[in-house]
């Protein structure tokens, strides 16, 4: 098993919602690691693209604050592929420095978010729509995505219209952007706007409506299936920021098998939620 230093920036790294306390500090993928996929352009998006379109069904991801380029992003794209689906992961943040980690690295936390204001959903579904004309053109009929931390909320925003999107996860969500950044509505009420399957894998940190049937209650009442499996014994951004053989940490010290553990059961978790859902 790897064991992977820890950033240097770590002592300075401020508090924020988006990442509380013991979610951090979040490096680059472990060096080790070749990705499977390859990077293309879907008419001006960036985008990592890995699977197979013959399977007829495709996995959205959307990335956590620090973007498409650090910790586990890739190696989960390639694991849902291995599960059987075509995956694509655009990369949403289209302005320098396009990651929040500089931001928390000289404890601008506060910048950081006017930064992240820049990717409102007209950004986002302006940057979805050539990765939905990709798929089009490949011939995919069922559509799922599963979004990390900021990425659950654009995968909130996605399932309101579920002719695009079939199914939608999200882990360790941070879906109260929406209101804190963007000007829009509480959790409860984006809720109340989803019109596809969702599946919530909250972790220890998440507020309690994540997991107490406060939002599935909202969901369920349009007749939206919806499912909950809380990781309580794993902290904030495990899914994109683990330990061990996934090559990524928590911190020193930290347990490195039963973060890597929680990575693979997420992946399994939301693999038969597609199952379900985007059936073959």
């Amino acid at each position: 098993m790897t064991t992977v230093t820890p950033c240097a920036a770590k002592a300075s790294l401020a508090p924020c919602p988006l990442c509380p306390q013991g979610s951090l500090p979040a490096s680059a993928a472990h060096e080790a690691y070749s990705p499977k996929g390859e990077q293309k352009q879907l008419g001006g998006t960036s985008a990592y693209v890995v699977g197979d379109a013959r399977f007829g069904s495709a996995i959205v991801v959307a990335h956590d604050v620090f973007g498409g380029d650090w910790g586990l992003h890739k190696q989960v794209c390639d694991m849902l592929a291995e599960g059987g689906h075509l995956v694509v992961m655009p990369y949403f943040f289209t302005s320098a420095p396009y990651s929040i980690e500089p931001f928390y690295a000289g404890n601008i936390v506060p910048q950081g978010k006017e930064w992240l204001s820049e990717f409102d959903w007209a950004h986002c579904s302006k940057i979805l729509e050539p990765v939905h004309t990709f798929l089009d053109e490949a011939g995919i009929t069922r559509v799922g995505a599963i979004g990390y931390c900021w990425g659950a909320w654009v995968v909130a925003k996605m399932t309101q219209d579920p002719s695009k999107c079939h199914a939608g996860v999200w882990a360790h969500p941070s879906c109260q952007v929406d209101r804190e950044l963007y000007g829009g509505v509480s959790e409860k009420e984006l809720a109340a706007a989803i019109r596809s399957p969702t599946l919530v894998l909250p972790s220890r940190h998440e507020p309690a409506f994540y997991s107490d049937g406060s939002l599935e209650g909202v969901a369920s009442g349009n007749g939206v299936a919806w499912e909950t499996v809380k990781f309580g014994d794993q902290s904030h951004g495990w899914m994109t920021r683990s330990a061990g053989w996934l090559g990524k940490y928590y911190e020193a010290g930290s347990d490195q098998i039963k973060a890597a553990v929680g990575v693979q059961r997420a992946v399994n978790a939301s693999l038969g939620f597609y199952a379900k859902h985007l059936p073959y």
